[in-house]
C-alpha cells in the first residue's frame, strides 16, 4: 500500500487525519476486537496537489489499516487491547450520521452464520457478536424492548412425577392476614 509514513510519523492526537476515516477503522477495530492496532499498522497517506498544483488545504491525511492478524481473538480470552487510535481527536467526538447507519445495519446473526462458513471456530464467533451487540450498544444505545404478544389462555401444566412431589411439608402455609382498613 503506498504511503507517506505510519500514524507514528504524524502528530499524536491524530488531528492530522480525516475524521470520518479515523473513525470507520474504531468501528472496525472494535468490532472484531482487533489488539494490535498499533501506530505501525496504520498507514498514511497526505492529500495529493489538484491538478494546477494548488495543494488541498482544508483535507486531512487518509488512515489506511493494515495487519489484522489479531482480529476476533478466542472469547474469553482477552487481552488487553491496543488501539492506538484512542487518543485522537476524533475518538472524542460523536461518530458521523453515516457511521450510525453503518452500526444501524449490522445482522451479528447474520454475520456470524458468515462466519462460520469461512471456517472461524465457535469462540472467535462469539467474541464477533459480543463485540457487534456492545458497539450497537455504545453507538446506538440500548434496544427498544419487544413486547410478546400474551397467551389467551393459562398454559396447561403437566403434573409432577411422583419421585419429584413433595413428600411432606415442614410448616403449614397459613394465609396472609388482611391489611387493616
Amino acid at each position: 500500500v503506498p504511503s507517506d509514513g505510519d500514524a507514528s510519523d504524524f502528530r499524536f492526537d491524530g488531528s492530522e487525519f480525516d475524521e470520518e476515516q479515523s473513525q470507520r477503522v474504531m468501528l472496525m477495530d472494535m468490532r472484531l476486537f482487533n489488539t494490535d492496532r498499533h501506530e505501525g499498522n496504520l498507514l498514511v497517506r497526505r492529500p495529493r496537489q489538484a491538478a494546477g498544483g494548488a495543494a488541498r488545504c482544508e483535507a486531512k491525511c487518509d488512515v489506511v489499516p493494515i495487519d489484522h492478524a489479531f482480529c476476533l481473538p478466542s472469547f474469553g480470552y482477552f487481552r488487553e487491547a491496543e488501539f492506538a487510535w484512542r487518543y485522537w481527536t476524533s475518538a472524542a467526538k460523536p461518530f458521523g450520521a453515516a457511521a450510525v447507519k453503518y452500526v444501524a445495519a449490522l445482522r451479528e446473526d447474520d454475520d456470524v452464520a458468515t462466519a462460520r462458513r469461512a471456517g472461524l471456530d465457535e469462540s472467535s464467533c462469539a467474541t464477533l457478536r459480543a463485540c457487534t451487540l456492545l458497539l450497537q450498544r455504545a453507538v446506538l444505545g440500548p434496544r427498544p424492548v419487544v413486547s410478546r404478544p400474551r397467551a389467551t389462555a393459562p398454559m396447561p401444566r403437566a403434573p409432577m412425577p411422583r419421585a419429584m412431589a413433595p413428600t411432606h411439608c415442614p410448616r403449614p402455609l397459613r394465609p396472609r392476614p388482611s391489611p387493616p382498613s
